[in-house]
């Protein structure tokens, strides 16, 4: 480097030229505030040379495709969202699709802890001059898809199942939490955020804008809500106010505009995990992520000719008739039973030996995380569309030139090539 070189400032950018310069006409000069909070605001914008509105204004990292330790920063910065200081409890949710729905919205929002009560069984009922399947068994079915899907859709949330809400709610006061209930009743509260500068004696009554320290918001069900035992067991019902002749929403949206709006009435709710935790987080995520791209390509060839295997089990099981009488075909059905236990047996050995690698690999990273990124999107490069072949060669033509259907594989998103 030329040593008149040495100490150069790099070109500010053109916006930040602009800004610098039309503020420079109309306010004086300011240093940023300690205080300041990030992102900066046009108005921060108040110094009167390009090389102040460098200073007040660091560039954002963003999740680049070919960023070095990309996967491991970008969980870092996952885990440092994350919050346990609110919890979603979800009463007796009937629709598979709601499930998901809330499970989604609390992983996106950072909200690390779901908890779930079961839906009430109903008592089997005699079939009546009917070929249909009974109702209760059609709802035994449906109970059993959302406890698979629930299983599914945990993979970077802590999830708690209970059988009643008396478990559930004996669960929450023995954590510590304040319990509310949101209720479209005229007995439950509205949310409201506080300006910038009101006072909280401003509240009126009927309103709330403090949000606890330790706080589980729940959920009921689809038609009628939460149970009266759960509203009689809350500190407070909460409603979201609304200001259209709609007077509800879907399960899955209220859940998500009532946490949106808590984040809103505190700032700090967000982020707000104690360290320990997020060291257990790294300690379950990390090598779960290094065990997906850390294998030969011999391994990962393996492992996916023995999952489409073991995959075809399912429906021969799912045709099976519990009460089949013919030995031979009873016979063949135990021994594909005994085909599949051995081929999971070995895509167990597999999969152990791939997490062992990857624990390995992971250990300083866990004991000293990765920077973690200043943003998670997706670099244009790197998006890609939730979406078959099937209904992308569909829309070849509509999709033309957009950048979610032109995604690609980059290296250090291959199996076997690392992070």
């Amino acid at each position: 480097q030329e040593p008149h070189l040495k100490d150069a400032k790099p070109k500010a950018t053109r916006n930040a030229r602009v800004i610098a310069a039309v503020r420079s006409k109309t306010a004086p000069a300011a240093q940023p505030s300690p205080s300041q909070t990030y992102p900066p605001s046009a108005d921060d914008f108040t110094a009167a040379s390009a090389d102040a509105a460098d200073a007040a204004s660091p560039a954002i990292e963003f999740d680049n495709a070919g960023t070095d330790l990309r996967i491991l920063r970008k969980a870092e910065t996952i885990i440092q969202g994350r919050t346990s200081r609110l919890l979603i409890v979800v009463e007796r949710c009937t629709n598979s699709h709601n499930y998901s729905a809330v499970i989604r919205t609390a992983e996106a929002l950072g909200i690390q802890h779901v908890w779930m009560i079961d839906a009430q069984q109903k008592e089997p009922e005699e079939k009546v001059g009917t070929k249909k399947k009974p109702l209760w068994e059609a709802d035994q079915e449906e109970l059993k898809q959302h406890a698979a899907f629930a299983r599914r859709a945990t993979e970077w949330l802590t999830i708690r199942d209970f059988g009643t809400t008396k478990e559930c709610i004996d669960a929450l006061r023995a954590d510590g939490r304040t319990i509310w209930a949101t209720d479209l009743s005229q007995k439950a509260d509205r949310l409201v955020t506080l300006a910038a500068g009101q006072p909280a004696v401003s509240v009126r009554s009927g309103e709330v804008a403090e949000v606890p320290e330790k706080l589980a918001i729940v959920f009921g069900t689809e038609s009628v809500g939460c149970t009266e035992e759960m509203l009689t067991g809350a500190d407070r019902r909460v409603y979201l106010p609304l200001r259209g002749f709609a007077d509800s929403l879907n399960l899955s949206v209220a859940a998500a505009l009532c946490c949106l709006q808590l984040f809103h009435m505190d700032s700090r709710l967000g982020s707000d995990m104690s360290e320990e935790e997020k060291r257990e987080l790294r300690e379950d995520w990390f090598p779960r992520l290094m065990a997906q791209r850390t294998g030969t390509a011999a391994q990962y060839k393996t492992m996916r000719a023995l999952n489409a295997k073991i995959a075809k089990f399912q429906y021969t099981k799912a045709k099976f008739d519990p009460e089949e009488k013919d030995p031979q075909r009873i016979k063949v059905y135990k021994a594909k039973l005994a085909e599949e236990a051995e081929l999971k047996s070995e895509r167990g050995v597999l999969q152990a030996e791939l997490d062992r690698v990857a624990r390995e690999k992971m250990h300083q990273f866990i004991a000293n995380p990765p920077k973690p990124l200043g943003d998670v999107r997706r670099a244009d490069e790197h998006r890609a569309a939730f979406a078959g072949k099937t209904v992308k060669n569909k829309n070849r033509e509509n999709w033309s030139g957009m950048a979610a259907t032109a995604g690609v594989l980059t290296p250090e998103n291959k199996k076997g090539v690392g992070l």
